[in-house]
């Protein structure tokens, strides 16, 4: 009958955006599964850097960082050859080069991001390979040449280089940092969120959060990365 009939089609008109949504979550959901499966290829991957069978624990105190005839390379591209350093604990030493010189390189060192070719580097007279890798990177506070910070608040961001610092002390490193006038300015200040990557800030205002994480942190071997190279002079 006509009725039956215009029943019949409104029922189709009814259900075509419905299944025209069901169909695209479908494409997400495949997408969806394709990225968990990269996400588990990397989670599941194992690091090339390995924990000695015995491990020594590094204790927290000022520390002596030596390098004896260090070379490294990446693949066949020999970077280091034969770097020897001493810097005795409280000392400060800078790197100056041309880039791709090998400063970075030398730097990921030391919390053992890469290990050594030939050679090595002792913390304290404790060759870095034998020394248990938490209790290491324990020691060290590190500013990359390209800010690392997650889509969080600012004092989240902060924080953690300590995840267990009082308000105050967040602050403080903040301020040590030159960031606290800036962080004032936003109108919700240190609960800012500055979004993927830290988007919602400039070049400088990151880094100066990630040297503010650093300070907080409060390590015994303070590594900084050309870490100030967009702050304003």
């Amino acid at each position: 009958t006509p009725g039956t009939f215009f029943s019949f089609m409104a029922a189709v008109i009814m259900l075509y955006e419905p299944v025209k949504k069901l169909s695209k979550l479908n494409n997400s959901i495949q997408q969806g599964l394709a990225a968990t499966d990269r996400v588990f290829d990397i989670i599941d991957k194992e690091s090339d850097i390995r924990e000695h069978h015995n491990p020594v624990d590094i204790k927290p105190e000022l520390h002596r960082v030596t390098f004896k005839n260090v070379f490294f390379k990446y693949d066949n591209a020999m970077v280091l050859e034969n770097i020897n350093l001493d810097v005795k604990a409280g000392e400060i030493l800078a790197l100056v080069g041309m880039s791709g010189g090998g400063k970075t390189s030398l730097v990921n060192l030391i919390p053992r991001l890469y290990d050594v070719t030939e050679g090595s580097i002792l913390i304290d007279g404790i060759d870095i390979r034998k020394a248990s890798i938490s209790s290491l990177r324990n020691q060290i506070a590190i500013v990359t040449q390209d800010p690392i910070l997650f889509n969080d608040t600012i004092r989240n961001n902060i924080a953690y280089g300590n995840q267990n610092a009082a308000n105050r002390e967040i602050e403080g490193a903040a301020k040590a940092a030159f960031a606290y006038d800036f962080i004032q300015r936003f109108p919700d200040k240190f609960d800012t969120s500055i979004g993927e990557l830290g988007g919602r800030l400039s070049g400088g205002e990151k880094q100066r959060i990630c040297i503010a994480r650093a300070l907080l942190k409060d390590a015994p071997i303070l590594i900084l990365d050309e870490a100030t190279s967009s702050l304003d002079s």
